[in-house]
């Protein structure tokens, strides 16, 4: 079976291949001919760590994220399989799936306290003023007197931080300069 590139290209399945399970260097893509519906769901939610070629073989194979190891016969696999497994609603990466942007950045999940939640929500609001404001017409998406707690929580642990910072800075110079006095103390003794 020759090796065709329809269907990858078509559903921008882009996977490298490696020669063996322990190559660094990828040899080529994979090809419409191996793939197979399990490894079109795990790719699909981003569960496939890595694709190769057994060496001195044709025989394919992938890891998932979470080790297991499976092997990737040759399928004719058609495009109304892969629009199923596309559209199968379990979970896993889909074309326009996720909140959209409504600040024109790109985000990433971080986990914070469930308290400080609704003063993150208003620091980004007004991060996103102050950088983009002028360039573009970016309404807010808090009210006003919540920002304005957020502003004095941040300004109470910001001078708080900055207290810890000065004492330590302080108690470091004054072991700092204790250390020098009992140099030269030590060095007149002898």
């Amino acid at each position: 079976m020759d090796d065709k590139f329809e269907l990858v290209k078509k559903y921008n399945i882009d996977v490298d291949v490696y020669i063996d399970r322990d190559g660094t260097t990828p040899v080529g893509k994979l090809s419409d001919r191996n793939l197979t519906k399990e490894f079109l769901r795990l790719y699909f939610m981003g569960h496939i760590a890595k694709v190769w070629k057994v060496w001195l073989t044709d025989i394919y194979m992938a890891q998932t994220t979470d080790g297991k190891e499976i092997f990737l016969p040759e399928t004719n696999i058609s495009s109304e399989d892969i629009e199923k497994i596309m559209n199968d609603k379990r979970g896993g990466k889909r074309a326009g799936a996720g909140p959209k942007l409504k600040t024109g950045y790109v985000t990433t999940t971080l986990r914070i306290p469930s308290t400080l939640k609704e003063s993150f929500k208003c620091y980004i609001d007004m991060y996103t003023q102050y950088f983009k404001g002028d360039e573009e017409n970016i309404p807010y998406f808090t009210n006003e007197e919540d920002r304005l707690n957020t502003i004095r929580d941040m300004m109470s642990v910001l001078k708080y931080e900055e207290h810890l910072i000065y004492e330590r800075r302080r108690r470091a110079a004054e072991e700092e300069e204790n250390k020098r006095q009992l140099k030269l103390f030590g060095d007149e003794n002898q």
